[in-house]
């Protein structure tokens, strides 16, 4: 028997976003700004880096002074400003409800799961999550742009004890402490 894990990861900056978007189109009270959109990004992006090791999307994560922004979409939202994305393009809305189909399910259940923890927190409120993160506190710096926020700093944070109640989970997926993981090598190796 081989074991093997396997994670998405990499996945387009932009189809995450259009996910969020498409969630954001079925409410009565569409809300999300390009900045709550950012943030959202960066809480999925954190998530599945504690329990994965690896990236969701192939993005850099920025901190800036709103809090982190996800490089891949800045340019495709900076035009909305303030305002919510759904409300003022539904043809942003409507693409994006079309995209959502390429994402793997297991990915959809765990944006679903980032989407009912932190989707109905208002930018504003996101923001000062955000600013609470020492990844983001520690890169920042002020009148500073393009500080990276290291996948390595969101991680190691994310999977501090003192988080891990408050991580949003995938399922299926178990840590296993190294020793285990080398027994289960060798038993692998003399079946």
């Amino acid at each position: 028997m081989k074991w093997s894990l396997f994670f998405f990861s990499d996945l387009d900056a932009r189809l995450i976003a259009d996910y969020f978007i498409a969630r954001d189109e079925c409410r009565d009270d569409a809300d999300v700004t390009q900045m709550k959109l950012h943030k959202l990004m960066y809480f999925a992006q954190a998530n599945y880096l504690a329990e994965t090791g690896r990236r969701l999307f192939s993005s850099k994560i920025y901190a800036f002074e709103h809090g982190p922004v996800v490089d891949a979409i800045r340019s495709d939202f900076q035009e909305y400003g303030r305002a919510a994305i759904v409300v003022k393009d539904d043809a942003v809305a409507f693409r994006a409800k079309q995209r959502c189909a390429e994402i793997p399910q297991e990915i959809r259940q765990f944006l679903d799961a980032i989407w009912d923890k932190y989707g109905e927190e208002s930018a504003s409120q996101l923001r000062r999550l955000s600013h609470q993160d020492k990844p983001w506190s520690d890169a920042y710096v002020p009148s500073g742009r393009f500080c990276v926020i290291t996948d390595e700093a969101i991680r190691d944070y994310y999977r501090e004890p003192d988080k891990a109640d408050s991580r949003v989970r995938l399922d299926r997926v178990f840590f296993i402490d190294e020793h285990v993981w080398a027994a289960l090598d060798e038993l692998d190796a003399t079946l």
